[in-house]
């Protein structure tokens, strides 16, 4: 799908990348929002093989690098239009760099149309397959989250993880977004309550900071890290083949879960508390021994979490 746009390929995948490609509303397309660090991976490995000059001069991949509208000139429109004014080209030639003067000189237009062309692939087509190898090899690092469907994990809480981290989770911000109008107040705040966000309500609300201080992450809740600082530490950095890791990468997740029970019991109207932190360590420790007794690890050391 992303490729088509690219090429825009078909009326639907001009149609959407005509309507979202200079769209920065918060409120766009929740596709488009999924699509778009695709569309940038795949273009930060394409090149346009030019015919008729439909490109773009400016971002576009015509050239390696691409080349970026300096502020002196006003122009910009496409190459086949560019071709088409001395003037205009006259004043390009003498803002960009000698690589891309070079190829404007020797750039001659057809009535072919320009081609995209992927170098992931050796057809320069991108498919689910090649991409999902080309990502495998990048020497990037993984996402974050990405220990959400371990076995050791309950089933319920992986479900919620997932809806987590792809921010569907129903705090007042999103219903907001959706439309709905609201006062949002977050239910695991007594002191101050600030708006419901699923950062503030997972890493800074009272309710998470109890939480997490409880489960070893301390004040550095308040002060340095977000829900994805938090996650990216007990989750990404969390070996899972250890004891010790899988320790880790349970506890953030029963954390979570906790937090959210909290949240929902607060807001039916149920009377609940979180224990002192002691008491509620013990027993979400108590949780992860039951849920790794049998699993066999290639290290049995299990330092304090």
């Amino acid at each position: 799908m992303a490729w088509r746009i690219i090429k825009e390929s078909s009326p639907w995948a001009s149609f959407m990348a005509e309507k979202y490609k200079n769209d920065v509303r918060t409120g766009r397309s929740n596709l488009w929002k999924q699509l778009m660090p695709i569309i940038s991976d795949i273009k930060r490995e394409s090149i346009i093989f030019i015919g008729s000059g439909e490109c773009k001069i400016w971002e576009e991949p015509w050239c390696i690098p691409p080349l970026s509208k300096p502020p002196v000139v006003s122009f910009t429109g496409l190459l086949a239009e560019l071709h088409g004014s001395n003037s205009v080209m006259q004043d390009v030639m003498h803002a960009v760099p000698e690589y891309a003067k070079h190829r404007l000189r020797e750039m001659v237009l057809s009535n072919t149309p320009d081609r995209w062309v992927w170098t992931g692939a050796s057809d320069g087509e991108v498919s689910v397959r090649a991409f999902v190898r080309r990502l495998q090899q990048s020497p990037r690092p993984r996402s974050t989250w990405n220990k959400i469907w371990l076995k050791e994990i309950p089933n319920r809480i992986n479900a919620f993880l997932w809806k987590l981290q792809h921010g569907v989770v129903t705090v007042d911000s999103f219903l907001k977004a959706k439309n709905i109008p609201l006062a949002s107040k977050c239910r695991c705040c007594c002191e101050q309550p600030q708006e419901e966000t699923i950062n503030h309500l997972f890493a800074r609300s009272e309710v998470a900071r109890r939480v997490w201080r409880a489960l070893g992450l301390g004040s550095s809740t308040r002060t340095r890290l977000d829900l994805r600082g938090i996650a990216k530490e007990w989750f990404d950095k969390a070996n899972q083949k250890t004891r010790s890791g899988m320790e880790r990468i349970l506890l953030f997740s029963l954390g979570i879960w906790e937090i959210w029970k909290y949240r929902c019991a607060t807001t039916f109207g149920e009377i609940n508390s979180v224990p002192p932190d002691r008491l509620f360590r013990e027993q979400m420790l108590g949780i992860v021994n039951l849920r790794l007794e049998g699993v066999s690890f290639s290290s049995q050391v299990s330092p304090s979490v």
